[in-house]
């Protein structure tokens, strides 16, 4: 029987012992004992019995899903999320006329939402602040010419990489998908359907690729001389600023250990899809060299959006470019990145960088970067004919990595050759910056 019948009829047994008892003096005594040793034995019981059954709850609360979805526990462990405030200062030195001081930020948000095995749901904020630079210069010498460098003459970025490329004010979505990886017998695929951007998906470098915590010169994150379907505030004619791009992105890695991975992706802005967009293909390998780490990535680009967009009566372009880096050593990391085009869109016709990033430096594991940039102008392009047609960069930084590298403050120096190929924009032939970065991540 259980126990919870067994209480009850011993109550039920004690109260009677009480009603029909023959009341006698001598025995009061004797029935008084026996009715304290009932009550006692019953409110053992039913404390055992209230402890067994609060037990018995939880534990079937804990083991309910549908109790645990109700509170939002399962939904709340799905989600992962982070943030990062980024501010930037830059200084021209020794600049003819005047020399000019340039501070913006920006703050990123990220959420990822575990929707079941495979599926997730990606969203990424950002809010920024104006004062791009260097797309205010031309306005401090003489408010005419090509932007202030080749290298950023095509998508307003330049020497700045943390430029958004989205609009300015409030905040924005900078991406947002779904991502889902679908098994096929022994190969997954990999979607993502949304608003994602090319620049973090195409000719990824190692050392190069973040602009948060690396090179500062947008030349050395991302190729100038292709027409990325995501821009800054361009310079180009009718290509608006910070357009809103939707793609269809996938990938696939096979051999052994995955060390092959092709991607691709179709870019466009809303509305007419699948009409004069962009067609992304690369072919990636990861693999080991001498025990250290090598990547290699060869892209191809079909571009007809800008063509039409600009409406320069230009075929589609045809465009270009590899990347390699190689952790050389324990601290030396090499790198290389080449690209080019086949038409005059773009106002950038090849470029180039390399370099070098030592890593682990000391007790706080400080980094410290060399590269070199190299922009040859198209001559048929929008820019016009200028004195020079190419441009060289170098830039120099230190990263000190404090509060076990979660604040990472990065002083550097950037100098340009011949900015903006020498146009009307300058009186000097030479470029200096110096500048901060302050990051800190979450």
């Amino acid at each position: 029987m259980p126990r919870y019948c067994t209480t009850a009829l011993m109550a039920l047994a004690a109260w009677g012992l009480i009603w029909i008892a023959p009341v006698r003096a001598d025995d009061t005594a004797d029935m008084h004992a026996e009715i304290s040793k009932l009550k006692s034995e019953l409110e053992s019981l039913s404390r055992q019995d209230a402890a067994e059954l609060e037990s018995a709850i939880e534990s079937y609360l804990a083991e309910t899903d549908s109790w645990k979805g109700a509170q939002g526990e399962d939904k709340w462990s799905a989600i992962t999320m982070g943030a990062a405030v980024t501010a930037v200062n830059q200084n021209t030195l020794a600049l003819d006329p005047g020399n000019k001081s340039v501070v913006n930020g920006r703050v990123d948000f990220w959420f990822n939402f575990n929707v079941a095995e495979g599926l997730e749901i990606h969203i990424e904020l950002l809010g920024a602040t104006g004062g791009t630079f260097p797309a205010e210069f031309p306005l401090d010498q003489g408010g005419f010419g090509p932007p202030a460098t080749l290298a950023g003459a095509f998508d307003g970025i330049g020497v700045n990489s943390t430029v958004s490329t989205r609009p300015l004010g409030g905040v924005q979505v900078r991406e947002a998908f779904i991502r889902y990886a679908y098994a096929a017998g022994n190969t997954t695929l990999n979607w993502e359907l949304g608003m994602v951007d090319p620049r973090d998906r195409f000719l990824q470098n190692a050392f190069m690729s973040n602009q948060y915590t690396g090179f500062m010169h947008n030349q050395f994150k991302d190729a100038s001389a292709i027409s990325w379907a995501t821009n800054g505030f361009s310079s180009v004619p009718g290509a608006g600023a910070s357009p809103t791009i939707l793609s269809l992105y996938g990938w696939v890695s096979f051999g052994q250990d995955d060390a092959f991975t092709v991607s691709y992706g179709w870019f466009n802005t809303p509305g007419t899809f699948f009409d004069s967009g962009q067609l992304y293909v690369q072919l990636g390998w990861k693999g080991q060299v001498r025990g250290r780490e090598m990547n290699v990535q060869l892209m191809w680009v079909y571009d007809n959006a800008y063509n039409k967009l600009i409406g320069n009566g230009e075929d589609a372009d045809n465009q270009w470019g590899a990347s390699w880096d190689w952790m050389a050593s324990d601290n030396i990391g090499l790198f290389f990145r080449i690209a080019g085009n086949t038409e005059s869109t773009n106002f950038v016709e090849s470029s180039a960088a390399f370099g070098l990033v030592y890593t682990d430096i000391g007790a706080r594991k400080d980094e410290a970067g060399l590269a070199i940039g190299y922009v040859k102008g198209n001559p048929e392009s929008l820019i016009g004919a200028l004195p020079e047609d190419t441009e060289w960069s170098l830039e120099l930084y230190y990263k000190f990595m404090l509060a076990d590298g979660k604040f990472q403050i990065t002083p550097n120096l950037i100098y340009v050759a011949d900015p903006g190929g020498g146009g009307l924009a300058w009186e000097d032939d030479s470029l200096f910056i110096l500048g901060v970065r302050f990051y800190v991540p979450f």
